[in-house]
């Protein structure tokens, strides 16, 4: 099942389930402004969905399959573009499908769930590296920004001061680039730590 989202200004309105994709497409083809365009890029073909809010009525309703979806543009915040995404809903009615396809939002970041255990794994050993490297040099560490645009990043202070410093948020790039070596994690976060007074 995918469930069809509108996005603006990072908000998220769910607005219905469809078997598949091109039924969805299909319904929403009359809804005024909806747009769709395809781009190929490195050989992957990307498709962008979209309506414009403020070209669309006071109130209309979608008749699909029987069903009336009612749709106003005054259920967004503003006049401007409305991204259309597609999440794929597991139905977990079917049996024996293994794990189950889709992404997972960790923090701010969206991973696939083939690769979540690892990436959280990784994520949190990275972190308990730094925390150990710092606490060995005399530096407090804790997390902090859990929730924000950039997610949650590693914060340091010197032993006994009050201002806290931020290191580096835990993203994708935090996670794959990272060494595990101590050493090298040594060298690789030096360049945000700031200089000593």
């Amino acid at each position: 099942m995918l469930l069809l989202i509108f996005v603006q200004n990072q908000d998220e309105t769910p607005v219905a389930l469809f078997e598949h994709i091109e039924h969805g497409r299909h319904c929403f083809r009359s809804v005024p402004s909806y747009e769709m365009q395809t781009k190929m890029e490195d050989g992957e073909l990307f498709v962008d969905e979209s309506i414009e809010a403020g070209k669309l009525p006071d109130y209309m309703e979608i008749d699909y399959n029987g069903n009336r979806l009612p749709l106003s543009r005054f259920i967004f915040t503003d006049s401007r573009r409305v991204d259309i995404f597609w999440r794929e809903i597991p139905n977990l009615n079917q049996p024996n499908q293994g794990l189950v396809s889709g992404i997972t939002r960790v923090d701010a970041y969206s991973v696939d769930n083939e690769d979540l255990c690892d990436y959280i794994s990784q994520r949190e050993q990275v972190y308990e590296q730094i925390a150990h490297l710092l606490t060995k040099r005399g530096y407090e560490v804790d997390r902090d920004f859990q929730g924000s645009e950039d997610g949650e990043a590693v914060i340091y202070r010197r032993g006994g001061r009050e201002e806290w410093n931020l290191l580096m948020h835990m993203d994708p790039i935090f996670v794959e680039e990272a060494p595990l070596d101590e050493q090298l994690l040594a060298k690789w976060i030096a360049p945000h730590l700031l200089p000593e007074n």
